[in-house]
């Protein structure tokens, strides 16, 4: 009487409206002598594509940062989780199932909870207008390309630094996730946009942050780097992912140090596993971020041409230019200060010179009379 055939039902003489299964040895907890104790609860996320040429595979699923399958049930423990996936453009994605409409979804000890995300392709707008003239035919439109991600580096801000760790914030053009990707400056890592290693992905480097803001995503980011060693250099990038992009490459030292400007960095050469979208760094000056304790570099990421530590003639020019300004400027304050110091002195000396100036009039004078 617990309208569960007993085809499938794990336990049939007995009234078993739940089918629990603690155990999971297909035995219902009622029927069997030593159910034990739920470990965990499951949760199976389902991808269905509508339309358009994109499959299931190009719509990679996440629960809160851990990757999963369409249609396998994964475990995990009892807790608040976060579904998501990576968007594909004219595709709109619902949430259905045990999820939110926003992809929260509770786990408890021993539930299992299902969730589908459905995807259907909008054809965009073709605006094939054709033009023309008497001299010739004009264009016809097209559909606009679609915006890139991009990172605002005049954005990137630092706060909340200690010894060990600091927050860093940014700003993208479009939503997008949020972390950090770092490694050690003795390291050989460079940017590889195709290591998918890692949760998330390192992207070549050897940390990251937890990715935070999948879902819903944000053009307003916030990351925090904690446990890393004072005294210590390492190299970092912000990496934000709606489609994906990285900020320039910077340098960081925790630490009591003190600020060294770096007139021409060593550069960081372009990696062959792809680009950095947001171009080259064009700072090479040491940023003192706070208290004299930290410092953080944009560092070069092409080489420009000249040898490290070589100056151009046109640095030496300016160089010698406000060595000159800088002596004269010293020298004209030196006497204003030793004018002030010694006037009386120079008073007696006028004094001194109308003595002997008088004297020799007078002397002439005489020798006429």
């Amino acid at each position: 009487n617990d309208e569960v055939l007993d085809e499938t039902d794990n336990c049939p003489l007995i009234s078993n409206t739940n089918q629990a299964d603690n155990d999971n040895d297909g035995i219902g907890n009622v029927c069997d002598d030593t159910p034990g104790e739920p470990i965990s609860a499951t949760l199976t996320v389902t991808k269905v594509v509508n339309g358009g040429t994109k499959s299931v595979s190009d719509f990679p699923l996440f629960v809160s940062a851990t990757p999963v399958s369409s249609g396998v049930a994964t475990t995990f423990s009892a807790g608040t989780y976060t579904v998501s996936e990576t968007n594909q453009d004219n595709y709109t994605a619902v949430i259905s199932g045990d999820c939110s409409s926003t992809g929260i979804v509770i786990l408890e000890t021993g539930q299992s909870r299902s969730c589908t995300i459905t995807n259907t392709f909008t054809a965009p707008q073709n605006n094939n207008n054709s033009g023309g003239g008497s001299g010739g035919g004009g264009g016809g439109g097209g559909t606009p390309p679609s915006p890139t991600l991009v990172i605002i580096e005049s954005s990137i801000a630092y706060s909340n630094i200690t010894e060990n760790g600091m927050t860093i914030t940014w700003d993208t053009n479009l939503p997008a996730s949020s972390y950090i990707v770092y490694s050690l400056a003795s390291a050989s890592d460079q940017l590889d946009n195709l290591d998918n290693s890692g949760t998330p992905p390192t992207y070549g480097y050897q940390f990251s942050t937890p990715e935070l803001d999948i879902n819903p995503k944000t053009t307003s980011h916030t990351a925090t780097l904690t446990g890393m060693t004072p005294n210590t250099p390492y190299h970092f990038r912000l990496v934000s992912r709606g489609s994906l992009a990285f900020s320039n490459e910077y340098k960081m030292t925790f630490g009591e140090i003190t600020q060294t400007p770096v007139s021409n960095p060593t550069p960081i050469p372009t990696p062959t596993g792809g680009s950095n979208n947001q171009g080259v760094g064009t700072s090479g000056l040491g940023q003192q971020v706070a208290g004299g304790s930290t410092v953080v570099e944009d560092i070069l990421e092409e080489n420009t041409g000249s040898n490290e530590g070589e100056e151009t003639s046109d640095e030496i020019q300016s160089t010698n230019a406000i060595q000159t300004a800088a002596l004269s400027e010293a020298g004209g304050q030196g006497f204003i200060d030793w004018l002030s110091a010694n006037w009386w002195w120079l008073l007696l000396l006028l004094i001194l010179i109308a003595l002997i100036a008088y004297y020799y009039w007078r002397e002439q004078n005489k020798g006429k009379k």
